[in-house]
């Protein structure tokens, strides 16, 4: 299977601190990939490096067949645990905004959006702005412009850790849905054990000792999610997430 991202022996440090030491792991075209740990373990740092906004202080990092910060940030898109929308754009406007920018004329970037609008159940919301929109509403604007920008990896900071714990359910549950019908190369960085088991084929567990962990997720499975997160398997494996943490 094709790589899409490979980190050989990366090492970093945030305010003069190690957060990453020789960390290496790969991930397959089209796999999606958790990432666990500890705030201050490194995960956002390393999204940054993988996408090419930063540079690791040692190691080396390939996004597809390119291993620059340019090269791997042209393959990469972020989207991070703000929405960022911009208040006087309109939601379809707010979604469009990578399609402008690649030159797709305001028609063509529009209708497609709006055919992500209906699958994401936002129909009905296009013309509405930031303010007029639930929290929920705004995080689905905000991935619909992540898988917009047409990049082949798709890198998430925390997407739902701003929200209630009713909505965060609906939209991993949507989330999940949406990579079982359209797969993305995926690496989301989550505090959340639970979302990262049920969400993805692997699970890497940073520990604050510098030790990476790897546990098999249910990304790939169809099991609905009230049956999943009750069954003795799940069970056993975030309790190992738990214990390497």
């Amino acid at each position: 299977m094709a790589v899409d991202i490979a980190v050989e022996n990366v090492s970093a440090r945030y305010d003069d601190s190690l957060v990453l030491n020789s960390v290496s792991f790969s991930v397959a075209a089209g796999e999606r990939i958790g990432i666990v740990g500890r705030s201050g373990v490194g995960k956002s740092t390393l999204l940054g490096i993988i996408s090419g906004l930063d540079e690791p202080e040692s190691g080396r990092v390939q996004v597809g067949d390119t291993s620059d910060p340019a090269g791997r940030l042209a393959h990469c898109v972020v989207m991070p645990q703000a929405d960022c929308l911009l208040p006087w754009r309109n939601a379809l406007e707010n979604a469009v905004l990578a399609l402008e920018n690649q030159g797709l004329s305001r028609r063509a970037a529009r209708a497609e959006a709006d055919a992500l609008f209906v699958h994401l159940g936002l129909d009905g919301a296009q013309e509405r702005t930031p303010n007029q929109l639930s929290g929920g509403m705004r995080q689905r604007v905000a991935f619909a412009r992540t898988v917009l920008a047409r990049k082949p990896v798709l890198l998430l900071d925390e997407p739902f850790g701003a929200l209630d714990t009713i909505t965060r359910y609906e939209l991993q549950d949507w989330l999940r849905g949406y990579l079982l019908e359209a797969p993305s190369t995926v690496v989301l960085v989550t505090h959340d054990i639970e979302e990262a088991l049920v969400l993805c084929d692997r699970v890497l567990v940073f520990s604050v000792a510098g030790s990476l962990t790897e546990i098999a997720g249910f990304g790939s499975t169809a099991t609905p999610r009230s049956d999943l997160i009750s069954d003795s398997a799940f069970l056993a494996r975030r309790r190992t997430v738990l214990e390497e943490l």
